[in-house]
């Protein structure tokens, strides 16, 4: 298990708190979901992003001085990992949020709750297409698939990206328990939740003129605001540009999921976490 979070400032926002200050408040209380460190990728218009990581625990964020690094990156959009202990060992590579570090809107970053149980499958895919991947998380993987779909559908064409039908793709092809938040290089933010709906997502609406992600909604606790759940095959996308917020679905039929897993489901789940591969 592991946690994520984020926050977007609306244009018409008021406040004088910033993305930072509102994961510094909610990333400490996700810290039951990880204590080896925590990983944050903001952005900037123009086409800029700052990344922090560090291996400390997800309280110690509080304390990081975000000006300290660069005085005049007042990002409107950030994303923020908790990363979970792992059986295996981990390296740099495995610091989530995961980038793909490509040019302009081509430029990803993603950060996911869950494990994808067709992950040998899936990789095996990426990697007929030509795709090399470093690491061994699946955060990767969900962003390399994101990145093909946006290549072969949008990129190559000269087309915006249709988020809801990237994700339909997704929503259909990734089989685990998934929960996620996707940054492109244009501001976007998109909130996932995959067909399971084992893996939470909450969402809240504050009073001052922020939307809130995060893993578990003790994260917003202190907070004034509208509280939801992104359901099962659901995405929350904001406009990078406008912080229009629309809710998407993105699943194959319209039918309330099941919440109980299968006995398949469950023993796949339980040889993944025994082979370390659980993030």
């Amino acid at each position: 298990m592991s946690g994520v979070a984020g926050a977007f400032l609306l244009p018409s926002s008021r406040s004088q708190r910033t993305v930072y200050d509102q994961l510094k408040h909610m990333v400490p209380k996700l810290e039951n979901r990880g204590q080896e460190g925590f990983g944050v990728a903001a952005f900037m218009h123009e086409e800029r992003f700052q990344h922090t990581k560090s291996g400390r625990p997800a309280g110690k964020l509080a304390s990081v001085d975000f000006t300290e690094q660069d005085a005049h990156f007042r990002p409107h959009v950030a994303i923020a990992h908790v990363r979970t202990p792992s059986h295996r060992e981990k390296s740099d590579a495995d610091f989530q949020p995961f980038d793909n570090h490509r040019a302009s809107c081509r430029r990803l970053t993603v950060c996911l709750n869950g494990a994808l149980v067709n992950a040998d499958e899936l990789r095996k895919e990426l990697h007929a297409e030509g795709h090399s991947i470093r690491s061994k998380t699946d955060a990767e993987l969900l962003l390399k698939l994101i990145e093909s779909i946006c290549q072969r559908d949008y990129w190559q064409h000269g087309l915006p990206v249709n988020y809801e039908k990237v994700f339909q793709d997704i929503d259909k092809g990734v089989d685990g328990a998934v929960s996620a938040l996707l940054l492109d290089g244009l501001g976007n933010l998109t909130a996932f939740r995959n067909r399971r709906g084992l893996r939470p997502l909450e969402f809240m609406q504050t009073e001052d003129g922020f939307l809130l992600f995060a893993s578990e909604n003790s994260a917003f606790s202190g907070l004034q605001g509208r509280v939801d759940e992104i359901r099962p095959s659901h995405i929350k996308h904001v406009n990078g540009r406008t912080g229009d917020c629309l809710d998407h679905f993105v699943g194959q039929a319209r039918h309330s999921p099941s919440f109980a897993p299968t006995k398949r489901f469950i023993w796949e789940m339980q040889e993944r976490w025994c082979k370390g591969n659980l993030i």
